[in-house]
């Protein structure tokens, strides 16, 4: 049986971690595996589960995008995985280079794409749809002594988003870089969701503790409320199969959408070891075979989660 070709662009993530690891676990006779990422290849924690590797420059960098795709053309990949931003939103699904070579790519659709590169217009396009956002603020609406949450209109992750008085915002020359919202209160909960043939498959993760930003402890679960709110932003945004949405609650204590993330998310380990099983979702999308539901169940109502690390010695002298 020939084998189904997939390329992993920044295959040293945590989240490339877990999905390429599963695969080699539980389907290794059906997939043959390239990875590519920045790192020398010693350096990233699948060195040795996957198939072949590519050193590859920065994605902001001359040439980077004209070497993906000489390296899909001499692997013959048949499906793509841009697991950060900036390649989801190169390697869309609809781009006319991936569509000429074959490949079926999981990246951002064309029609979402414009509207994800900017915080500021994703919010503004979710408020107009009737989704719960936080309040944002214009700078003439800024008040010194109050505190407000402020992030890069296209930032990634967590990077210099941070909780900042009005004063001190007041004080920023670059203002128009950033979106400057409401404070939003705990619980934090990442809702991971996996949308596929008009059906969709939620789990909640409650933040219990971090470290450098990073979930460590967990609240894994099924929140029916969420997952409505869920049903309505798939009616209107053209999202990958697999994307997860953070909640936090705003002064009324009613949950909002803090932030959207329309690819794996670093914690989707977490709830793979409460039964929720992604990877064997995209594994029947790639294969063409009917989606298992039995993969998008926990084993009980509520299962507490703590992540612990695993080092991997890649290289000896």
């Amino acid at each position: 049986m020939q084998k189904v070709k997939i390329l992993f662009l920044s295959c040293g993530s945590v989240a490339s971690y877990h999905f390429i690891n599963t695969l080699k676990k539980l389907y290794s006779n059906y997939f043959y595996i390239v990875g590519a990422d920045i790192n020398e290849k010693h350096l990233v924690p699948v060195y040795d589960l996957v198939d072949e590797y590519h050193k590859v420059s920065n994605s902001d960098e001359e040439g980077y995008y004209s070497s993906i795709l000489e390296i899909i053309k001499a692997h013959g990949v048949d499906f793509l995985f841009p697991v950060h931003d900036i390649d989801q939103i190169l390697f869309y699904p609809e781009n006319k280079d991936l569509l000429l070579l074959g490949v079926t790519s999981f990246g951002v659709p064309e029609k979402t794409r414009r509207i994800y590169e900017s915080k500021i217009s994703m919010f503004n396009y979710l408020l107009s749809k009737g989704l719960p956002v936080p309040m944002s603020y214009g700078k003439h609406e800024i008040i010194k002594d109050e505190d407000y949450f402020v992030k890069p209109i296209r930032g990634y992750g967590s990077q210099e988003a941070k909780m900042m008085k009005g004063f001190d915002i007041l004080k920023h020359t670059d203002f128009k870089k950033f979106i400057c919202q409401e404070i939003c209160f705990f619980p934090e909960i990442t809702l991971e969701c996996f949308f596929v043939e008009g059906v969709l498959f939620t789990v909640a993760r409650e933040r219990i503790s971090q470290k450098s930003g990073v979930c460590v402890k967990a609240r894994v679960y099924h929140d029916e409320y969420l997952h409505g709110i869920t049903c309505l932003f798939s009616q209107h945004i053209y999202a990958p199969p697999f994307f997860n949405l953070q909640f936090m609650s705003n002064k009324e204590g009613i949950p909002v959408i803090t932030d959207i993330n329309l690819r794996m998310p670093a914690g989707m380990s977490m709830s793979y070891s409460c039964g929720w099983d992604v990877v064997s979702g995209f594994v029947d999308l790639m294969l063409s075979r009917p989606i298992n539901y039995n993969n998008f169940k926990i084993r009980n109502k509520e299962v507490f989660v703590v992540r612990t690390y695993k080092d991997i010695i890649t290289k000896t002298v």
